[in-house]
């Protein structure tokens, strides 16, 4: 962990309820959903909330240099994308962040879909994925407060696995922000465990 890592235990946000139901494919003015089925949602949408521990970390990283494709920071870390080097001109620092939803609701969505239960596994799924990135949105956004006191701005956040930014990328964060202290490991194929957990990095200018 570095000296500057912030760990945070319990990060007090929910996922909106758009974004849950967005994410189990629902569109407003055209997916038909009856009161009792809405009522099933929101209470299965209840549960999911109860079975998540969110818990994140977050760390600045200073820029060492910008090099055709790739950007370089301390310990010769290097993040190579096109993508993010374009998106990160002007800036002097990289915030590396990470949430996770925690094991539990990863554990009562398999039991359920075991179970024949496979509507209230596919909503659980929904509120694990889109809890960990509120605690993402969350990170930003308290960060970006800090920030803003100094003039500055934070880009949007990129993950890696998206775009050209390469999984493996995750090694790397993984270890800067020392995420084993937050109970997520990390396999050989760079997956993170628990699987609700989501890792990103934005631009500082």
């Amino acid at each position: 962990m570095g000296k500057s890592t912030v760990i945070l235990e319990h990060i007090r946000t929910k996922a909106s309820i758009d974004s849950i139901m967005f994410r189990m494919g629902y569109k407003k003015g055209k997916t038909e959903i009856s009161g009792q089925q809405q009522k099933t949602i929101d209470d299965s949408i209840k549960l999911g909330e109860t079975l998540c521990d969110l818990k994140g970390a977050y760390e600045m990283v200073k820029i060492e240099l910008f090099k055709h494709a790739s950007i370089i920071l301390r310990n010769n870390i290097t993040l190579e994308s096109s993508q993010l080097a374009e998106l990160f001109k002007g800036c002097d620092e990289v915030l590396f962040m990470a949430a996770t939803a925690g094991p539990a609701i990863v554990e009562r969505r398999d039991k359920e879909i075991k179970d024949g239960n496979a509507a209230l596994g596919v909503i659980l799924d929904a509120v694990g994925s889109e809890t960990a990135d509120a605690g993402l949105d969350w990170i930003q956004e308290f960060v970006a407060g800090q920030y803003a006191k100094k003039a500055k701005l934070i880009t949007r956040r990129f993950s890696p696995g998206y775009g050209d930014l390469k999984l493996f990328v995750q090694k790397d964060i993984y270890d800067v922000l020392d995420l084993d202290k937050l109970g997520i490991k990390i396999s050989g194929r760079c997956l993170l465990d628990p699987e609700k957990s989501v890792i990103a990095v934005a631009g500082i200018l």
